[in-house]
């Protein structure tokens, strides 16, 4: 058993992976606070979220990584909103930035106004 990190711990360890790129670990890092009983916080969600979505901006990449980094912060997001927390401002931007891409412009806006909308309830 042992030492359980706090959330707090956890989500600088998070960060560290997120700034370094190493976003499988940094999920990994989210699963076992899970497991070990820890419940993660807007800025937890905020880290992983922003992490992908920095990931997707690398030009070596090729589209469907891209897409599949996307994917990763879409599933955060839907997470982090099921358990009743709200993105940061500084989330909400990576977010549209991220999804505005050519034919999803109207995606993003929609996004941005539900956001909005639940952080000024």
């Amino acid at each position: 058993k042992g030492f359980v990190p706090t959330t707090g711990t956890y989500n600088v360890l998070i960060s560290d992976y997120a700034k370094a790129g190493k976003m499988r670990q940094a999920r990994e890092l989210l699963n076992e606070m899970l497991t070990r009983g820890r419940i993660p916080n807007s800025s937890t969600y905020d880290i992983l979220i922003c992490g992908w979505c920095k990931l997707s901006y690398q030009p070596e990449i090729d589209w469907a990584l891209k897409l599949s980094y996307r994917n990763e912060a879409k599933i955060l997001l839907r997470e982090m909103c099921e358990k009743g927390h709200v993105p940061s401002d500084s989330t909400l931007l990576f977010i549209s930035s991220n999804f505005c891409i050519p034919g999803k412009e109207a995606d993003a806006r929609r996004l941005l106004k539900v956001f909005s909308q639940k952080k000024n309830v």
